[in-house]
């Protein structure tokens, strides 16, 4: 072990979504020679499949109790199945104080979902464990929520807009740090990128492609978007529309797709419009894109904005939440959120000016290379790690 400090990052859930892709990229670059790195993980889904590909880190896979996408909470049935979801995770919390204490693990970092953090608060009852709270989102409210921001070490904020939630909700300043995400844009690259999407979609490379990647939820902006298409297939008639993204999250977006069909149909636009499903490699869906678009009604972050970004596409995206605080002096469009009219209008615009589309595209890449790298981001992350672990190990010795 040497003088590495044993970490471990703490994530239940079974799919992936900006946060989770966040924590693999950091996973991923995290210095082996500073850290011993365990995950303590669900052991299934897509996350979990993901967390096994990576090298030089210990995995360690649970039954936390997280309930399987679309499973009901309503009802008898439901509360049932939500009594046994705790008892499981009081047991996989057991079992994970255990293999904390075995291996001498020195600081947890956990994510702001409810389950992980009533984890986190019950390993640091248990056998002390200190941990690093990472807002990925406003402030959700609750006990558990509070008391674990409380409890943290350091809570970490993705945006000003997402700290000035927690301080509303009396969580003391000078314990949360704004850390942007940050992307390798080695890899979101525009010159390194190949894609096949428009084969495989049969569309041809000469017709505009307008795509809006996230889950398929209400606040993602997916209605906004089909009620703009008629305004923007008005003077774009051979326009396409692509969203990649699933309903399969949370059992309140069941059947949210097969609402977003009948919504294109009732407009008469199903023929322009495309759904794709989750894609895990969204840098080919980027690459075949002409204009990407978060419409969202707020973001707090927005890994979305910076991917498009990245990949050298322009973007246009809501003035809501934490995405003012990327889309800056030219780096993209902002229209307000809700506003199909505004969303329309700033979409045509781009299609009929081929020089705003290069324009705003490398803005934006350059935006991103010099605020958002993956680099800048592990080197916070690795700092914050050392200092957390050692402060702490200083004040027990």
């Amino acid at each position: 072990m040497g003088d590495r400090r044993r970490i471990m990052f703490l994530d239940v859930r079974d799919h992936i979504g900006g946060d989770s892709v966040v924590l693999l990229n950091t996973l991923r670059k995290i210095s082996r020679e500073k850290f011993d790195i365990f995950v303590a993980c669900l052991s299934r889904g897509e996350l979990y499949r993901e967390l096994k590909k990576i090298d030089g880190i210990t995995l360690k896979p649970l039954d936390f109790g997280t309930r399987d996408k679309q499973i009901k909470r309503t009802g008898l049935a439901g509360k049932f199945l939500g009594a046994l979801s705790l008892i499981r995770t009081l047991v996989a919390t057991l079992r994970l104080a255990l293999l904390a204490r075995l291996k001498q693990i020195e600081l947890l970092h956990t994510n702001n979902t409810q389950r992980a953090a009533l984890v986190s608060l019950l390993l640091k009852k248990l056998i002390g464990l200190p941990f690093i709270y990472h807002g990925h989102c406003k402030f959700l409210g609750g006990w558990i929520h509070y008391r674990s921001a409380m409890e943290a070490e350091k809570v970490l904020a993705v945006s000003h807009f997402t700290k000035s939630t927690y301080i509303a909700a009396g969580i003391p300043e000078e314990k949360i740090e704004v850390l942007y995400n940050g992307i390798d844009e080695s890899r979101f690259n525009p010159e390194l990128a190949v894609s096949g999407l428009r084969q495989e979609l049969g569309v041809p490379s000469d017709v505009p492609l307008i795509g809006l990647v996230g889950r398929l939820t209400p606040g993602k902006g997916q209605e906004d978007l089909l009620r703009a298409a008629p305004k923007v297939l008005a003077q774009v008639d051979c326009a396409r529309f692509v969203l990649v993204g699933d309903d399969m999250i949370y059992d309140r977006n069941e059947s949210y797709q097969s609402r977003l069909k009948r919504i294109a149909r009732e407009l008469g636009v199903e023929r322009s419009i495309i759904f794709t499903g989750f894609r895990l490699n969204t840098i080919e869906v980027y690459s075949a894109l002409d204009i990407v678009l978060v419409p969202s009604w707020q973001e707090d972050f927005g890994m979305v904005v910076i991917e498009g970004m990245a990949m050298g596409k322009p973007v246009i995206a809501t003035n809501a939440g934490g995405i003012p605080e990327i889309i800056n002096n030219g780096s993209g469009l902002l229209v307000p959120p809700k506003d199909p009219d505004s969303l329309a209008e700033a979409i045509v615009r781009l299609l009929k000016d081929n020089g705003l589309r290069q324009e705003l595209g490398d803005k934006g890449r350059r935006r991103v290379e010099e605020a958002f790298t993956l680099d800048s981001y592990i080197r916070r992350v690795e700092e914050i790690l050392l200092l957390c672990s050692l402060s702490r190990a200083s004040s027990s010795s």
